[in-house]
């Protein structure tokens, strides 16, 4: 009692098909504040897959950024569902939802432009799809890498 724990499992947890990464923080309570994913994690007959694009158009996992620079999520979604909404969780910062209609078909864009607060850092960003059955699905991990 008294102390602050900070663990750092690293430990490969498979539920489906999913490989992931947890951190946990704070008093024993073993909350996980932090995962990332190397492949999706969706129900049956899903998937999920993030790609960040470049200024350049260039579509990669492992992007860079100038501050200033639009930042480009590309979420493509395959499912016998429909999708609602989807939220970005970067570098465990979990952001609001996006709603997902129809009219944005199998795949949609979350923009931003990089920040400086995040210079020289290569932090990690993935998704959560929510679908009409009540599914969510997770994307794959993309890291950002931004400069000045």
């Amino acid at each position: 009692m008294g102390t602050i724990l900070k663990v750092v499992i690293a430990a490969v947890v498979i539920v489906g098909v999913v490989v992931g990464f947890a951190e946990t923080n704070g008093f024993g309570t073993g909350a996980v504040t932090k995962y990332f994913y190397t492949t999706s994690y969706a129900p049956g007959g899903t998937s999920v897959t993030l790609v960040a694009v470049e200024p350049n158009g260039q579509t990669t996992t492992n992007a860079t950024y100038a501050v200033g620079d639009p930042f480009n999520l590309l979420v493509t979604e395959s499912s016998p569902a429909n999708p609602i909404a989807v939220h970005e969780v970067f570098n465990g910062t979990v952001f609001l939802d996006h709603a997902w209609s129809s009219a944005n078909g199998d795949s949609y864009t979350i923009s931003d432009t990089a920040h400086a607060n995040d210079v020289g850092k290569s932090l990690p960003c993935y998704v959560v799809v929510a679908f009409d059955n009540n599914n969510q699905a997770i994307s794959n991990t993309v890291y950002v890498t931004i400069h000045n």
